[in-house]
């Protein structure tokens, strides 16, 4: 019980943080756009991001993601998400970007019988292209490389790990693919 009340806990400073970050930037930005990333939508992962416009060429996007019984199974998720993107086309939301990303998670999974309990920080590369389906609906492909770093800990079902404290046993840095599929919507 205690590792589900922290993940709500860390699930509302996430919205808390992004509510900031979206209230920091000048509302009058000539363009903002919200998205969802259908395949973690496939995935019963709920998500929701907003892009702004902040250069010439270049936009600042923040989003989130949460779920709770992925696919049915005890799992649990929550996700923000910043980026920064360089438009090659001239003008953001059309065509061809790279860009930097980040991703803050924290987790709760029970599989089988081993419990899966921490965060994670992935750091990467992105490249995309966004194709315009109409005046203010897009689709966006994109793909990447993200450097992910971790801390959990792990144990089995039957473990009463609270005994032994705020240890994390397994930790490590790996190298992962990124893809998204969004749908997007230019709301100004």
């Amino acid at each position: 019980m205690y590792q589900r009340n922290c993940i709500c806990k860390v699930n509302k400073r996430i919205f808390l943080i992004m509510a900031l970050l979206v209230c920091a930037f000048k509302m009058n930005a000539q363009m903002m756009v919200i998205k969802s990333d259908l395949l973690r939508d496939v995935a019963t992962m709920p998500n929701v991001h907003i892009d702004f416009v902040v250069g010439e060429k270049h936009s600042l996007g923040v989003g989130g993601g949460y779920c709770y019984k992925m696919w049915g199974k005890d799992i649990q998720i929550a996700s923000f998400s910043p980026n920064f993107r360089y438009w090659f086309n001239g003008r953001p939301f059309t065509r061809q970007y790279v860009g930097v990303k980040a991703q803050i998670s924290q987790y709760d999974i029970t599989w089988r019988n081993s419990v899966y309990d921490g965060a994670s920080l992935a750091v990467g590369m992105i490249f995309g292209h966004v194709f315009n389906l109409g005046k203010r609906l897009n689709l966006e492909l994109e793909g990447g490389l993200d450097a992910l770093g971790y801390t959990q800990k792990e144990y089995y079902k039957s473990d009463i790990y609270d005994d032994y404290g705020d240890m994390n046993n397994s930790r490590g840095v790996m190298m992962c693919p990124h893809l998204s599929f969004s749908i997007s919507y230019i709301l100004k």
